[in-house]
């Protein structure tokens, strides 16, 4: 009968596992920082692929073009297809490349406004926690939400139509979240930099 996943994981010799370093522990997804609690989940053992130069590149293009084919992919790496993509698929199942998503332009589709907002919360027991999240997961308005440390408990990223359209909803969702006591909007004048691009290089990942 066969062991566990774990079992035959780590039962087994990895020192010929492609590109591997099993120095690196399994990839660990923080899926939620509540107050006080901090919930993490072990989604899959897999050893982290070595972030070299060409790993980096991989990682550099698709954050300029996620759409790159795998043969554009390849011909800009000066590599055959097959190595690129094993390489590329990696990079997925690692969990380092999460997705693939369309950039949109806020402004073009009438949300012309943008705020950081300061929540401070008096319920920091599981069940406050936990319904504070459903409603911030499930609010397209809401496009992040950060538990902070400092005076206030979290920073969200607001976007609204206008300031009446922000102002409505201040008081039909921010002001009904579990636990709120307090509120401080910053509204954004304007947007000097967007981007969701991450810095990569092989140095910085030794």
């Amino acid at each position: 009968m066969a062991g566990s996943f774990a079992e035959e994981y780590f039962g087994r010799d990895h020192s010929l596992d492609e590109g591997n370093t099993f120095a690196n522990p399994p990839h660990i997804a923080q899926i939620w920082s509540g107050i006080p609690y901090g919930i993490v989940i072990i989604e899959r053992y897999l050893p982290m692929p070595d972030i070299d130069a060409v790993n980096a590149e991989i990682l550099t293009l698709l954050q300029e073009d996620g759409r790159m084919t795998n043969a554009k992919l390849s011909e800009h790496l000066g590599m055959s297809e097959t190595p690129c993509w094993r390489r590329l698929k990696r990079l997925e199942e690692s969990g380092i490349i999460e997705g693939y998503q369309a950039n949109l332009s806020r402004r073009k589709l009438g949300l012309g406004v943008m705020a950081f907002v300061q929540l401070r919360c008096s319920e920091h027991d599981q069940a406050a926690t936990a319904e504070f999240q459903r409603i911030v997961e499930t609010t397209p308005n809401i496009l992040a939400c950060h538990n902070t440390t400092g005076a206030d408990d979290f920073l969200l990223i607001v976007v609204a139509r206008d300031l009446d359209d922000y102002s409505g909803f201040v008081d039909s969702t921010l002001r009904r979240l579990p636990g709120v006591t307090s509120i401080r909007s910053n509204l954004s004048l304007k947007e000097m930099k967007a981007s969701s691009k991450l810095p990569v290089s092989a140095a910085s990942m030794k």
